[in-house]
């Protein structure tokens, strides 16, 4: 069943069953509210049956909430839909729907004047992976899902939607992309032409060799030629932002070889997922 609690002057009260009509003999996992605090999101699961797992909409009534209703497609599709989020932009959800990546996945559907959308967006190779993804929230500048891809410290570990790559290489103090970083970066090009709502930040990060001055120009430089390239294959250089961190960001406090690659990386962060 699903609970509440109220902050009262920083201090929780006793949480107790919410009110109204939403709980049941099925299982209420995952609430969220709508951006306006008027609507409760949550997932209906029939004990043993998993296979019916259903994203649900209730509204609020005075002291509690309506009886829950079926989002309609693309939300439910009859393949584990659950664990919804209606943020400013739309709302996201997981789903094990054909077509994805792995297991479950994370989908989003832009919401224009209070109406879905007609089309589910998977979050693609930049989120999603061979396992499962789940879980999703964000604000404004961040989001965080969880998931169990390999990598982890075990079992489903929290991510932060902002993605590290390592195997973008550069000649040696350098801004000059090589010919071996052109696989991964066409994989985000189909990825961007497909998703046409997603905007990135490309921030570029050097290891801890060199001065300040020096590392800030030259990540700089390096996220520009990143930029660029993605630019030249089509995509509109007003989906982009670029930042040099230098060497201000480091995965590890370390110089050494090893250490020195794991920092020096190119970093893409989401800062816009707004529906067409």
């Amino acid at each position: 069943d699903i609970y509440i609690s109220y902050n009262r002057r920083g201090r929780f009260t006793k949480p107790r069953k919410l009110p109204g009509r939403v709980n049941s003999r099925f299982h209420e996992k995952t609430p969220s509210l709508s951006p306006t605090g008027k609507t409760l999101y949550y997932t209906k699961i029939v004990p043993g049956n998993n296979r019916y797992s259903r994203i649900m909409m209730a509204r609020k009534m005075g002291y509690g909430y309506s009886r829950g209703v079926v989002l309609p497609p693309p939300v439910n599709t009859n393949n584990y839909d659950r664990a919804l989020l209606h943020s400013y932009d739309g709302v996201y959800f997981s789903s094990v729907r054909p077509g994805g990546y792995g297991g479950f996945d994370i989908y989003f559907v832009a919401v224009k004047k209070g109406r879905l959308g007609n089309k589910a967006v998977n979050l693609g190779p930049l989120v999603n992976s061979k396992k499962n993804e789940v879980y999703y929230n964000k604000n404004r500048n961040t989001a965080y899902f969880c998931s169990n891809r390999p990598g982890g410290y075990g079992g489903f570990d929290i991510y932060k939607a902002s993605f590290e790559l390592n195997n973008i290489y550069f000649d040696l103090d350098s801004a000059r992309l090589k010919k071996k970083s052109y696989p991964i970066l066409n994989q985000i090009i189909i990825f961007l032409k497909t998703n046409k709502h997603i905007k990135f930040t490309i921030i570029g990060h050097t290891d801890l060799n060199g001065t300040h001055k020096y590392n800030d120009r030259l990540s700089l430089m390096r996220a520009k030629a990143v930029r660029d390239y993605l630019v030249k294959n089509g995509l509109n250089v007003r989906r982009f932002i670029i930042k040099g961190a230098g060497k201000r960001e480091p995965k590890v406090r370390k110089k050494g070889k090893l250490y020195d690659r794991m920092n020096r990386r190119t970093e893409f962060r989401v800062h816009s997922l707004k529906g067409k």
